[in-house]
């Protein structure tokens, strides 16, 4: 499902932008495929990773929680989901993974992402965007009775 939005995203109810946002790491996993599939193995990773950044922050704006600060969105999310047990405890450790080779690919003169590495990170990211659109999809319904 594509939303299109325009305006503060406070105009938005938390569902609104929870959907938003599951749309864009489901775009960005996308994107990821195509890089790989093109030889942009650092690309690859970029997107991957942001394709996790945006799943988790679809979770976290659900209990008003709104950053971009990578680190802080990474923390919230192993507190209040992995640690709980919310979340499969490996979850923790790819999202870590996923982190660290975009920071190398993006940051580090000279380093090499081998494809094994981006479909490594390729398989991480889509196992987490599924999670955690089922996951979306059962609290979105929760909530929209609730409100």
């Amino acid at each position: 499902m594509t939303h299109s939005f325009s305006g503060r995203s406070s105009e938005r109810s938390s569902v609104d932008i929870s959907q938003h946002r599951i749309d864009r790491a489901h775009d960005d996993l996308e994107v990821s495929k195509y890089f790989f599939t093109q030889g942009h193995m650092s690309a690859s990773v970029d997107r991957s990773y942001f394709a996790i950044f945006h799943a988790v922050r679809a979770v976290l704006i659900l209990d008003d929680v709104d950053t971009t600060r990578h680190s802080l969105v990474i923390s919230r999310f192993n507190r209040d989901y992995i640690e709980s047990g919310m979340f499969n405890a490996n979850f923790s450790d790819m999202i870590r993974s996923a982190f660290r080779v975009r920071e190398y690919a993006v940051y580090k003169d000279y380093y090499v992402v081998t494809p094994e590495a981006a479909q490594e990170q390729i398989n991480n990211a889509e196992a987490i965007i599924n999670m955690i659109t089922h996951y979306l999809e059962s609290r979105w319904t929760e909530l929209t009775k609730e409100g």
